[in-house]
């Protein structure tokens, strides 16, 4: 046992703890909730005047409750001052987390937290809790993931502080005694204060030290202690200065001998490389040092367009060998992923170079400029389009496959019909025939099953004027880059959600409304994604919510497969929503509360999960309203735009999808001259499908 524990027990008798259970606040000081206590907080203390301790709100962990709650003492005394609203009182010594609590404290690791019921809160303007009755006080440790909401909570020994108060570390009380006793002694060291050594010596196992007695020989320890800590805080202010008055000395000496050196070196450089002075300094790299303002993604967009612009007559250059050499280097020096994939492509279209000797400038690379195109080219397509998947992070969760050269589509195989089990009679006979005994056991076929993924092609094209060489597109193309990226990412976001083949009029789930076919080129025709899935395709799986309520989370991964089988494991799962109802959402009160709901769903403000599931918010969900929201019917509304004001939750189980690409993003340049501009194109080739109707599941018609 720690020795701090048992010199405080055999002192005391009790484990008394004082908490600090409300700490108050105000408008800029509010705990994890968004709210605050302060001294016209209503406590209620005529109802609960001495409330009972609890071990962290009758939880034996996050989020799973214990049995019954967990009594760990009781207060005895309650009292308020500047900080906020204290309880002290005795932990009850045959609870296993009493001890727990009692040891955390001592270490000054223990938290409080007041627990309430929540029908009787009420909460004032910006957070002010106006009336909040402590039915209960938690005190707990802060081990697998224990966290109070206001960090200021604080849980300490009664004796500890004394000592905090006095600004003084807690002495080891049990090596004292035994030190002046000399009595089971178990260190050779002095005592820690000769405060101890003059009081009379008792040894630990005899000690009849009252309560008065223990309270004196703990004052005269304080005082002696901040006697000691004073003389030892003038010695050492003495101290410092005396080292800094020495070293401000040598800095001035090395100042002096700095401003000689100087003014000899530029004496020296003013003469001629002849007459003995110094040749100017020439830079390593001087042939690159233009392209230091582009990182390497930006460096790689710049190389791709130059060499589309060559290849299509528009460039006599293209990218030129110094531009080649800058990339080589700056994917050389590249830590990252981007400069991974780029290494990987430079050596795959030359195998024999030596990055680490381009680097260093150790040998011409003459043929820089004549493979450039090609890994420049590799490393562009890779980096754009991971950069367009990881922007979002609802595609970044997809299973991803690559379709190969030679096909326009992918079929993957799936497992269908398991082999079923019966019961077995035990063997009785021979077969006559084989001499063997007659099979007893049924049997079946593993049943099997396929999904094609076919491809759709998307792309951009942006149009500008003026010449199109290195010098010209330096300045923009982090700008050009940026753009395509970030609508890429939103538009491959957006149709992973709510894309819809679906041409017929009044039929597709983004444009419900529309009394014609579909335009052809409208982006959400690429492919059928979540939303389509439960609303039309399986609508089973969907259902009207009315106005949002907590159980509507819970009510849509139930959609999941038969009972919900499909949503038990949770880590395979998460829920996606719209702005709105991601907003509506932290006004529900059970999420609020974090000490009457399960281990925390807000996090710094943020909600990031409901009953154990992944919550994100897309901006991207119902993109073609201008609401990005639905109408009643989980669909949008094109032709009459005011209908739109529903939110939706989707479930999305993301092992039953695998998303595809053909082709990576591509980059062509092309010159107009009958209007002196130029257009660069980006394209790609991208796919999507489930593996079976049981993958999404959507609650619509949500009033946010």
């Amino acid at each position: 046992m720690n020795p701090k524990v048992v010199a405080i027990k055999s002192a005391t008798g009790t484990w008394t703890i004082r908490v600090l259970a409300a700490p108050f606040g105000h408008p800029a000081q509010k705990d994890s909730h968004g709210q605050y206590f302060d001294n016209q907080t209503d406590f209620a203390d005529d109802v609960w005047p001495l409330p009972p301790f609890v071990y962290y709100h009758g939880y034996d962990k996050p989020g799973r409750e214990s049995r019954r709650p967990i009594y760990i003492g009781k207060s005895a005394r309650v009292w308020v001052d500047s900080e906020g609203r204290w309880y002290e009182g005795p932990l009850d010594q045959s609870v296993p987390e009493s001890k727990k609590v009692w040891e955390a404290a001592l270490k000054g690791e223990a938290v409080g937290s007041p627990g309430t019921l929540e029908h009787l809160i009420r909460v004032g303007p910006n957070g002010h809790l106006d009336h909040w009755p402590i039915a209960e006080v938690s005190i707990f440790d802060q081990l697998d993931g224990k966290r109070p909401a206001n960090r200021r909570a604080i849980a300490v020994p009664v004796i500890k502080s004394l000592y905090q108060e006095a600004g003084l570390n807690l002495p080891d009380i049990e090596q004292s005694l035994q030190a002046t006793s000399g009595k089971g002694a178990r260190s050779q060291r002095p005592a820690p204060a000769t405060a101890i050594n003059q009081q009379s010596t008792k040894s630990l196992e005899n000690s009849t030290m009252d309560e008065e007695e223990l309270k004196k020989m703990i004052a005269d320890l304080v005082a002696q202690g901040v006697a000691e800590a004073m003389a030892a805080q003038q010695a050492a202010a003495a101290a410092k200065a005396a080292e800094e008055a020495k070293m401000e000395e040598e800095v001035n000496k090395r100042v002096e001998a700095a401003k000689a050196d100087m003014a000899k070196k530029a004496a020296e450089d003013r003469r001629l490389p002849w007459s003995g002075g110094a040749a100017p300094h020439v830079a390593q790299f001087s042939d690159v040092s233009k392209f230091d303002n582009l990182d390497l993604a930006d460096h790689a967009f710049m190389s791709g367009v130059l060499g589309a612009a060559k290849k299509a007559g528009r460039s006599e250059y293209g990218s030129s060998e110094s531009s080649m050499k800058a990339f080589a280097i700056k994917a050389a020096e590249d830590q990252t992923w981007i400069g991974e994939r780029a290494r990987q492509a430079i050596k795959a279209a030359n195998p024999g170079i030596d990055l680490k000797a381009l680097k260093a400038n150790e040998i011409n690379r003459a043929d820089l400029a004549s493979y450039g195109a090609e890994w420049v080219s590799d490393a562009w397509a890779n980096a754009m389009w991971e950069n367009i998947r990881i922007s979002t992070p609802i595609v970044a969760n997809l299973p991803t496959v690559e379709i190969p050269q030679g096909a326009d589509n992918l079929t993957i195989p799936l497992e269908s019909a398991a082999p079923t089990f019966y019961k077995v009679a035990a063997a009785a006979d021979l077969n006559a025939t084989t001499g063997r005994p007659n099979a007893t056991v049924n049997a079946t076929k593993l049943g099997t099953a396929n999904r094609t993924i076919t491809t759709s092609k998307i792309g951009a094209r942006v149009v500008w004027d003026g010449e199109m060489e290195e010098d010209s597109i330096l300045p923009w193309v982090s700008e050009l880059r940026s753009s395509i990226e970030k609508e890429g990412a939103e538009i491959m976001e957006s149709v992973v959600i709510d894309g819809d083949i679906a041409t017929t009029a009044t039929t597709n789930i983004n444009d419900i409304g529309n009394l014609s076919a579909q335009s052809a080129t409208n982006y959400w025709l690429l492919f059928d994604g979540f939303r389509k899935l439960a609303l039309v395709t399986n609508t089973a799986n969907s259902r009207d919510g009315g106005v949002l309520a907590l159980d509507d989370y819970l009510e849509t991964v139930k959609l999941l497969g038969v009972s919900g089988i499909n949503a038990l494991d949770r880590s395979k799962v998460a829920f996606i929503v719209d702005p709105l109802t991601y907003y509506k959402s932290l006004t529900l009160t059970q999420v609020q509360t974090r000490d009457l709901f399960s281990n925390p769903t807000i996090e710094g403000g943020e909600l990031t999960g409901l009953y154990g599931y992944r919550l994100l918010v897309s901006a991207n969900a119902c993109r073609s309203s201008s609401t990005r929201l639905s109408n009643a019917s989980g669909k949008v509304d094109l032709t009459t735009p005011a209908n739109n004001t529903k939110g939706q939750i989707a479930a999305i189980r993301w092992d039953q999808w695998r998303f595809g690409f053909k082709r990576r993003m591509t980059i062509e340049v092309a010159r107009m001259i009958d209007s002196d501009t130029n257009q660069i194109v980006a394209l790609s080739r991208v796919g999507l499908i489930n593996r079976d109707n049981e993958a999404s599941a959507v609650s619509y018609n949500l009033t946010v």
